[in-house]
């Protein structure tokens, strides 16, 4: 088992009962077309060639589950792009794939291939230039339909500043973290560790949650310090909650009795360190009398940070935050992970992009929400089981979501299930979206679950070179 499954097992426990009975609709049509409309569609004018040569005015592709269907797109002309959308009714497709030519009858390329479209998926494929898409649907649970496709060339003049913002387990920190990240990095959230007791004290643990010495800390922060150098990159500490008993500790750190102790306190751990900034990571609020307490605390804390970032890691649902709250908080880390579809993926593009969709009707603007994604597995039958990315090296590929892993679980239960992980390709498409939909960042669960930044199918690396290919 690698080093720090353990600790997501405990801190994303909670995570998992919730998202399975979540609200998020695993859809997102709405936001993909409040997105895409706003962009020159070349495709609207092409036309959709069956196999059987019939052509259609209109794009259609549906079929059984035991059927693998294409259908060929006519953009009339040879035609420079970067981005594929697709739409489907229903939520039955589970892999395709899109082959690229010139020629109408032959030389087709290979251009992109991933697994549920639902209300829209973002397919970036870099810069290319076709004149006919093949589309191809491989495998469905059922029967399905696409309806309709965009293609678009989107360069933005603000992809180079798109925030890529990762968790780092301060746990994990020692001389042989790899850090060869760091020049794709804007921040470095650093979580845990420094822990809150029931009075807003804090204190400081190991991963087994024993006390230890501060200055265990504090030898993990000079040395990631060290690391950074003068890089610019926002060093922002979340100190871990209190977690139990129905969140007793926490009501007690955020009552009125102990909120300006627990104000006070991190507002000097902010300072002491030289923090650039302040994560609550809260999961969840279980009461209006909770989010009273949060409401009153953030106002709290807004007012002591002054200029330094105030940051949330939030789920997008049940969100109950005050309209004057909401603008006070610089960065919602918006956790896009660990909600299931009924095919047992967890955090698929439409999940997400929907995610992002409640955020924005609950109040929040583009810029302050940064799209989470996972670095991390989850298997396929919700099994309590979180397995760094890096652990399959040499099973991945670009475009794979689907990896054949035979472990135990962090309850001991053997594991025969597929692990679902984000692809390089998947990583891709949300860097793509993200830059599309004016977010302001891409946020990591978390940073040492990637391969070293060199690996052709770093995370990281997916992150950064989207970034530069979006780059007007």
């Amino acid at each position: 088992m690698k080093k720090g499954v353990k600790l997501l097992s405990v801190m994303l426990s909670v995570l998992l009962i919730v998202s399975l009975f979540s609200a998020c609709s695993p859809n997102g049509k709405a936001i993909m077309t409040d997105t895409y409309s706003g962009f020159e569609n070349l495709a609207l004018q092409s036309v959709t060639i069956k196999p059987d040569g019939k052509e259609n005015a209109s794009f259609s592709l549906k079929g059984k589950a035991e059927e693998n269907n294409y259908v060929t797109v006519d953009l009339g002309k040879q035609t420079d792009f970067n981005t594929i959308v697709l739409k489907e009714n229903g939520e039955k497709v589970t892999l395709f794939e899109i082959y690229a030519s010139n020629d109408k009858d032959k030389n087709y390329k290979f251009l992109y291939q991933s697994d549920c479209i639902e209300g829209g998926h973002t397919c970036f494929v870099g810069d290319v230039s076709y004149r006919y898409l093949r589309i191809f649907v491989n495998q469905s649970s059922g029967k399905f339909k696409l309806y309709d496709i965009g293609v678009y060339n989107i360069k933005s003049k603000d992809a180079s500043s798109l925030r890529v913002n990762s968790y780092l387990v301060a746990n994990d920190i020692s001389d042989k973290t790899d850090f060869s990240m760091l020049d794709g990095l804007t921040d470095i959230i650093v979580f845990g560790t420094a822990k809150y007791d029931s009075k807003g004290n804090i204190i400081f643990v190991d991963n087994d949650g024993n006390e230890i010495e501060e200055k265990i800390y504090s030898s993990k922060i000079d040395i990631l310090k060290k690391a950074i150098g003068n890089r610019d990159i926002n060093i922002i500490c979340d100190i871990a909650m209190p977690y139990g008993d129905d969140n007793a500790d926490i009501i007690s750190m955020l009552s009125d009795e102990n909120v300006d102790n627990t104000v006070k306190n991190i507002k000097t751990f902010v300072d002491k360190y030289d923090f650039d900034g302040f994560d609550m990571d809260y999961e969840f609020p279980n009461s209006k009398n909770e989010w009273k307490l949060f409401n009153a605390f953030l106002r709290k804390v807004d007012n002591a940070l002054g200029d330094k970032i105030l940051s949330l890691a939030i789920a997008p649902w049940d969100l109950q935050f005050d309209d004057d709250v909401i603008k006070m908080i610089d960065r919602a880390e918006v956790r896009l992970y660990d909600m299931f579809t009924a095919h047992g993926y967890h955090s698929i593009f439409p999940v997400s992009v929907n995610g992002i969709n409640k955020m924005l009707q609950g109040g929040f603007e583009p810029k302050q929400l940064d799209l989470g994604v996972p670095f991390y597995s989850r298997p396929t039958n919700k099994l309590a089981y979180w397995g760094n990315y890096n652990q399959y090296d040499g099973k991945l590929d670009k475009y794979t979501n689907l990896i054949y892993f035979n472990d135990f679980d962090h309850d001991g239960n053997p594991m025969t299930a597929p692990q679902y992980i984000n692809s390089y390709q998947m990583i891709c498409d949300k860097t793509a979206f993200a830059v599309d939909a004016k977010l302001g960042g891409i946020m990591i669960w978390h940073m040492t679950c990637d391969l070293p930044y060199d690996n052709e199918l770093s995370l990281f690396r997916a992150i950064n070179e989207t970034k530069a290919l979006k780059q007007k």
